[in-house]
C-alpha cells in the first residue's frame, strides 16, 4: 500500500527515536504543525524538505515516497542491532562485538554519518585507555581506525553537534596517545563560550518569532546540556582536588552538584543520566573522597542516597513518569533510560575495615540489604 507523505515522515520520525516536539525544535515550528503533517491535515512547505530530509538523514525523494529503499531505516536497524550485543557498561567483550558490527555495516555504507559516528564512539570506547572497556591489546590499531572515521565524520554530517563530537573525541585520542600537537588543533574547533549551541540559537529564532513555546522548548534543552556539561565539569575538578589529596575541596565541589540537582528536581526521581558522568558517579565519587577523609558514616548516607536514587528512578521511568522540573521537563535529560550503577567495587569496600565503626547501623544494614536483591555480578 501506498504511504503518504504524512505516513512516511511519521514512521521515519519513530525508526529514530524523535518526538514530535523534538523533530519540531530541531525544524523551528510547532509539535502542531508537525502532527498536522503526520494526519495529512497539512504538508511542510517547500523550503522545509531538505531540513527535514536532513533531520532523518535521508533524500528528499523519501519523503514523497519515491525511493524504494529506505536507507536510513537499514542503517538504523544496523546500529541498532551492534548495540544488542552489548551486556552492559563494563562488557568489553561485547563492545568489541558491536564496533565490528559497526563496520561490517560501513562496507555497505562507507560514508554514511550515522554509522561513522557510532563506530567512532564504540571504537573510542576500546581505544580510550581511562575507560572502563579500554582494549590494551587492540587500542592502538583502535585508535588509528577512529581517527580515519573521525575525519568522515567531519567531511560527512551534516549536524554541527556530531561535527564537534567528532573533534571532542580526537582530542581525547590524540592526548592519550602522545599525538598533542594534533590534539590541540582539534581543540581549537570549539567555541569559547558555553552558551554558543544550536539549541540557544533555536531559542533566538523563536524569541523573533513571539513563539514563547518553542523558545522555551530550546531554552529547556539548551539547559539540559550545559548542565551535562557543568556535572562533567565539576566531577573531573573534584578528582583534581581528589588527587592533590584536597579532599575537603573535592567534598564540597561534589556536594554542591548533588545539593543543586536536588533544589531542581525536589520531590521527583532525579534523572540517573544526571549524576552518572564520564568520570563516575556523583554519589559514588563523593562517598570515595569521604572514605579518603576518614568519614565513613558520610560515605554511607550518600551510597544509600544512591540507592534509593537509583531504585526511584528505574521505578519512574518503568512507570512512563517523566520529570515535570521546570529547567528541563521535555529535555533529553527526561527521555533517557536509568543507568544502573555498578556496585562490584563498592561491595569489596564495604567489607574493608573502615566500616566497621558504622556496620551495626541501620544505615549500614539497609544499604547491605539492597546490595543482596542486586545480582552478584553487578
Amino acid at each position: 500500500m501506498h504511504e503518504t507523505m504524512g505516513q512516511i515522515i511519521k514512521r521515519l520520525r519513530k525508526e529514530r527515536g524523535l518526538t514530535q516536539e523534538s523533530l519540531a525544535e530541531r525544524l523551528g515550528v510547532t509539535f502542531q504543525a508537525v502532527s498536522k503533517w503526520e494526519t495529512d491535515a497539512g504538508m511542510p512547505d517547500v523550503s522545509q524538505i531538505v531540513p527535514l530530509a536532513n533531520a532523518f538523514g535521508v533524500r528528499t525523494d523519501v519523503l514523497f515516497g519515491l525511493e524504494g529503499r529506505d536507507e536510513g531505516g537499514e542503517v538504523q536497524e544496523i546500529i541498532r542491532s551492534a548495540y544488542r550485543l552489548i551486556d552492559g557498561p563494563d562488557d568489553r567483550d561485547g563492545l568489541l562485538r558491536c564496533y565490528q558490527a559497526l563496520l561490517e555495516g560501513l562496507k555497505r555504507y562507507p560514508c554514511q554519518p550515522a554509522l561513522l559516528l557510532q563506530a567512532l564512539e564504540a571504537g573510542a570506547s576500546l581505544a580510550y585507555p581511562e575507560n572502563a572497556c579500554y582494549d590494551g591489546e587492540n587500542g592502538r590499531r583502535i585508535y588509528l581506525e577512529c581517527v580515519k572515521h573521525a575525519s568522515l565524520v567531519i567531511r560527512y554530517a551534516r549536524s554541527a553537534a556530531d561535527v564537534l563530537r567528532a573533534h571532542m573525541l580526537l582530542v581525547l585520542l590524540h592526548a592519550a596517545y602522545g599525538n598533542s600537537e594534533a590534539a590541540e588543533e582539534h581543540a581549537e574547533q570549539f567555541p569559547v563560550r558555553a552558551d554558543m549551541t544550536v539549541y540557544a540559537m533555536q531559542a533566538v529564532l523563536a524569541h523573533f518569532r513571539n513563539d514563547r513555546r518553542a523558545e522555551s522548548a530550546a531554552r529547556r534543552q539548551a539547559l539540559a546540556y550545559q548542565t551535562e556539561a557543568l556535572l562533567d565539569g565539576i566531577a573531573a575538578l573534584a578528582g583534581c582536588y581528589a588527587e592533590l589529596g584536597q579532599n575537603d575541596d573535592a567534598w564540597h565541589t561534589l556536594s554542591a552538584a548533588l545539593d543543586w540537582l536536588g533544589a531542581v528536581f525536589r520531590d521527583e526521581a532525579v534523572p540517573s543520566v544526571l549524576y552518572v558522568r564520564e568520570r563516575g558517579n556523583l554519589y559514588a565519587l563523593a562517598a570515595d573522597v569521604c572514605l579518603k577523609a576518614g568519614k565513613p558514616a558520610e560515605a554511607l548516607r550518600l551510597l544509600r542516597e544512591l540507592a534509593a536514587r537509583e531504585q526511584a528512578a528505574g521505578e519512574a521511568y518503568a512507570n512512563g513518569r517523566r520529570p515535570r522540573s521546570a529547567l528541563l521537563r521535555d529535555t533529553d535529560v527526561g527521555l533517557a533510560a536509568p543507568r544502573l550503577f555498578t556496585w562490584r567495587a563498592w561491595r569489596k569496600k564495604l567489607n574493608a575495615p573502615a566500616f566497621d565503626g558504622v556496620r551495626e547501623t541501620d544505615d549500614f544494614k539497609a544499604l547491605a540489604a539492597y546490595l543482596d536483591r542486586r545480582p552478584a555480578d553487578e
